[in-house]
């Protein structure tokens, strides 16, 4: 296992680690059959790349639930996020293999709004 793995590894309050060294990132990317994982916030994303997490056994970037020792990643997933991915790599990202989790805006938006309200309308 590469040292360079955990340089940038940061571990989140969810005991999930996020993943934001620039070089784990670009060599990610540079492979064009690496999967990205494409989705708007409140569409099951995180739902999504836990359970492949599982059942691949291998991390997905940015964040890592399950396996923050193994550098096999599986696919990425952010939401563009300032700070996440290097300046220089942004959303202009092309790919062979992209998974596209789409749900119903309607429900998007609801689960929003239900969710905020039971946070008390934290924003």
């Amino acid at each position: 296992m590469p040292d360079e793995a955990v340089v940038l590894a940061t571990p989140c309050d969810n005991r999930s680690t996020t993943v934001t060294d620039p070089r784990i990132l670009r060599r990610f990317l540079a492979d064009l059959d690496s999967p990205v994982l494409v989705s708007f916030p409140r569409t099951g994303s995180h739902w999504l790349r836990m359970t492949m997490e599982l059942y691949f056994e291998r991390p997905s970037l940015v964040r890592v639930f399950y396996y923050p020792d193994r550098t096999n990643y599986l696919t990425l997933h952010t939401h563009d996020l300032p700070g996440v991915l290097p300046e220089d790599i942004g959303a202009d990202i092309e790919r062979s293999n992209v998974i596209y989790l789409y749900r119903d805006p309607v429900d998007t938006v609801t689960g929003a709004i239900v969710t905020r309200t039971w946070l008390g309308g934290v924003a």
